[in-house]
């Protein structure tokens, strides 16, 4: 994806700051921890062991993993927690073992995962809390890593909120086994990765090197900036414009200096400053490709502002009149 700039010799900013280059403070509530959740822990449990260890105030997450799974658990400490329900919406990768009460040849397999794979009609199962109605979800991929007559380990990249068991229960028909998950791990949670996760005794053993021995390194390697984890399309504003924006006003467009191309009108959007700190997530009012043709108007508002106005601090060369 290319970026389209408006304003040429525009794209430096002088105020704010780099967000890996926040202090700890500062990245202790504006961050998010990657925790690798083990078995027969809640995910609220996992929160409230990153809470109690780093000594937040706040923590939210970003997707509930059951109890009987593992892996990836996104953790958004304080103001990062203004972003949840955008995080919430990347997709999800999955990998697992497939047991099935009867042998199953490759080659039904795979052509029950290729009528699976796509846009899929689920009902949420019964034990489920949400409403029981029919959904439309994706899913994008479901891969064979291994296979035998009886069992098979695949991954599974799919849409937020796809029932892992529904799916594959749905399948019973087509590979005339009945069949049975286990193993079940995450390993991606929109752009992040199983591979950033750390354990709790990892996230303490370097939270205790910073508040005992003042290393900072092992903690600010955990701490991911929220900015990091935003998968949506970005626009990209002047530095006289976010306070202004950080207090609920619309987007002109000569508030923009840079965009994503392919932006598409009524898309949800990241909104950014030049140092790449998230400012709000908004909602375009037109496409990208109208937004090259304007020279005055509305093209965009936010929905969630993420900055603090305070934190913007405008010095009297840069503050619109």
């Amino acid at each position: 994806m290319g970026k389209f700039v408006r304003l040429e010799g525009e794209d430096k900013s002088y105020i704010g700051t780099l967000p890996r280059d926040r202090s700890i403070p500062e990245l202790l509530r504006t961050s998010v921890v990657c925790l690798d959740k083990p078995h027969n822990r809640t995910t609220h449990q996992t929160t409230q062991g990153v809470k109690k260890i780093l000594g937040v105030k706040k923590v939210g997450h970003g997707g509930q993993l059951e109890p009987v799974m593992s892996g990836l658990v996104v953790v958004l400490l304080e103001d990062a927690c203004k972003i949840t329900r955008f995080i919430i919406q990347g997709d999800r990768e999955y990998v697992f073992r497939l047991q099935f009460s009867r042998e199953v040849p490759r080659e039904r397999l795979e052509r029950a995962f290729a009528k699976f794979t796509g846009k899929i009609k689920q009902v949420p199962p019964l034990r489920s809390k949400t409403r029981r109605v029919l959904r439309t979800k994706f899913v994008e991929s479901i891969e064979i890593l291994d296979a035998r007559p009886r069992w098979a380990k695949v991954k599974v990249i799919c849409e937020s909120g796809t029932y892992l068991r529904k799916l594959f229960y749905d399948m019973t028909r087509l590979l005339r086994a009945n069949v049975s998950l286990s193993h079940i791990r995450r390993t991606r949670s929109g752009n992040l990765t199983i591979q950033q996760a750390v354990t709790f005794g990892e996230l303490s053993k370097a939270y205790q090197a910073y508040k005992n021995e003042g290393n900072e390194e092992p903690l600010r390697s955990i701490l991911i900036p929220m900015e990091e984890t935003i998968f949506q399309k970005k626009i990209y504003l002047t530095d006289a414009s976010i306070p202004k924006i950080c207090s609920g006003r619309p987007v002109f467009i000569d508030n923009i200096v840079a965009f994503d191309d392919e932006i598409e009108a009524e898309e949800v959007v990241a909104m950014f400053s030049l140092n790449e700190e998230l400012v709000a997530i908004g909602k375009t009012i037109c496409s990208g490709e109208t937004m090259k043709t304007l020279e005055d108007g509305v093209v965009a508002y936010p929905i969630r502002v993420v900055m603090p106005h305070h934190l913007f601090r405008q010095n009297n060369n840069h503050v619109e009149t």
